[in-house]
């Protein structure tokens, strides 16, 4: 969601990625009437997880109280899914999950324990692809709950760095860039500033819609920029690095790192006097001492 915080490289790529990145024309209509559905009865979670598991790839999305990953609580979860519609064209249908939305009025939804215990099959499934816009955060707020999501496939931001590093790469840009639409923005729903509320504060349909578009925008933008990087070997590699990165950056930030004091000394130690004999060699090579450095 756009709540999220921002994305924050570790590195600079090369600006030659992104002068060689092909242009490829999406195979999908994306000028479609939004197709959004709010879960508020068991009947329906059972059909959206019958067809979460016969879709290919979902693109999954969570609504929190906090853009602080560790500490953000699961206030409800939406999907996107690619569909045919009556005419036979290309759509994308979404649906979101209210789980802990807390407000006078507030329709009554679905117990947490018992969606999540649903979706765990699903979700904790590696055979199952899924994307994501910046996955970590929604990992971590998936972990919190007590699901060890597995099968991502794909993250649209980190899509976004590889194929064009000096753009911006949250969700609110790529669309804007890629799709030609501007949604609803986070602080439309919750305000800002002194007088921006938390989102479980806000009506269940507007964040339905908020959170139906941002899943569905998801899997737009990656049918997009996808195609591009597969034709795109060197840009690949890249991008699968880049992913097998935030899974190792997941993992330590919700472990930790331990790290063997006495085992790192005598590392160091073998790896100094490697480092003497190779500069000697180095040196006997070139027939006088140089500054290796």
């Amino acid at each position: 969601s756009a709540n999220k915080p921002a994305f924050k490289p570790s590195a600079e790529l090369d600006d030659l990625f992104s002068d060689h990145a092909p242009e490829v024309a999406p195979d999908i209509n994306f000028e479609i009437a939004k197709n959004y559905e709010t879960i508020l009865t068991m009947a329906q979670l059972d059909d959206w997880v019958n067809r979460l598991q016969a879709s290919p790839l979902v693109a999954l999305d969570t609504e929190t109280d906090s853009i602080h990953d560790m500490l953000a609580r699961l206030v409800g979860i939406s999907f996107a899914v690619d569909s045919v519609d009556a005419s036979g064209e290309k759509m994308i249908r979404a649906a979101y999950v209210p789980l802990m939305h807390n407000y006078p009025d507030a329709p009554t939804q679905l117990p947490m324990d018992d969606v999540l215990a649903k979706l765990r099959p699903w979700l904790e499934d590696a055979s199952k692809p899924k994307v994501g816009q910046h996955i970590k955060y929604d990992r971590h707020v998936l972990a919190t709950a007590g699901i060890d999501v597995r099968g991502y496939a794909h993250d649209t931001m980190l899509q976004s760095y590889v194929l064009e590093v000096h753009k911006g790469h949250g969700l609110e840009s790529l669309a804007e860039r890629h799709l030609g639409r501007k949604g609803v923005s986070f602080e439309e729903l919750c305000g800002k500033g002194a007088k921006q509320i938390t989102i479980d504060q806000v009506d269940v349909e507007r964040v339905s819609n908020y959170a139906c578009e941002d899943a569905e925008m998801t899997l737009a933008v990656h049918h997009v920029l996808w195609p591009r990087l597969e034709a795109e070997p060197k840009l690949r590699v890249v991008y699968e690095l880049e992913i097998a990165s935030s899974e190792a950056l997941f993992r330590m930030e919700r472990n930790g790192v331990l790290i063997d004091g006495e085992a790192l000394k005598e590392q160091s130690k073998n790896l100094g006097g490697r480092i003497v004999t190779l500069e000697a060699e180095a040196h006997a090579l070139a027939g006088q001492p140089f500054n290796l450095a």
